[in-house]
């Protein structure tokens, strides 16, 4: 168990580092804050991560958990039946996660891409830290 919960933690830090390099990016070049000065931007990327890793926590790593449970007699399908698990919970979130205007959003794709970049860094150190297939 201590193990799981290690691989967990670092797929979610994983995640995490990818969600705050595109949110800091996205800051700067696209996002609606552009008008805003560097060190309010600054701030505004920390909060976002910071709230971001809360979320990436709260979520992901249930998800993820319940994903090892669902798959744990080692299916022949087992990465696929996992990627639908982790994908799946992000896009039932999606209409909640479109801010009310549509349906479809930048931050909704964004989220379930973190949901897959989760997956494949959870995938990675199954295999290398447990040897599992």
């Amino acid at each position: 168990m201590k193990e799981t919960m290690k691989r967990k933690f670092f797929s979610a830090f994983v995640a995490w580092g990818f969600y705050a390099i595109y949110s800091g990016l996205y800051i700067v070049y696209d996002g609606p804050y552009t008008t805003l000065t560097p060190d309010d931007l600054l701030w505004v990327w920390v909060m976002i991560s910071i709230v971001s890793a809360i979320v990436i926590l709260g979520v992901g790593v249930p998800v993820s958990l319940l994903s090892d449970w669902v798959t744990r007699k080692n299916l022949p399908f087992r990465r696929i039946i996992a990627f639908m698990i982790h994908a799946g919970f992000m896009i039932a979130l999606m209409p909640y996660t479109a801010a009310g205007y549509r349906i479809v959003s930048v931050q909704a794709f964004m989220f379930l891409m973190i949901a897959i970049v989760f997956w494949a860094a959870d995938e990675y150190y199954r295999k290398k830290w447990v040897g599992a297939q």
